[in-house]
């Protein structure tokens, strides 16, 4: 909420989403769709990522995660929301 009275744009999105979305350029064979995909996503000013690691993780979908980490890391914030279960 405080983002959004300070006018920056926030994105929340489950990130089995935003990884099926990523995958889906990559089924397509259009890495400049991804790339610009990619771009999109990191013009937000505080992107959230919902049930982060409730989902299988191969080595494509960890790549593409550690992508949007990565270009953000040191610069912008980024929220990442997980409920895994508690022994």
């Amino acid at each position: 909420m405080a983002a959004l009275n300070q006018f920056r744009t926030v994105y929340l999105i489950k990130t089995l989403m935003l990884l099926k979305e990523m995958e889906a350029f990559e089924v397509t064979n259009d890495p400049i769709g991804l790339l610009k995909y990619m771009e999109n996503k990191n013009k937000v000013n505080l992107p959230i990522l919902d049930d982060f690691r409730l989902m299988e993780l191969d080595v494509n979908k960890c790549r593409n995660l550690f992508e949007i980490l990565d270009a953000r890391e040191g610069r912008h914030s980024m929220i990442v929301i997980s409920q895994l279960p508690v022994d």
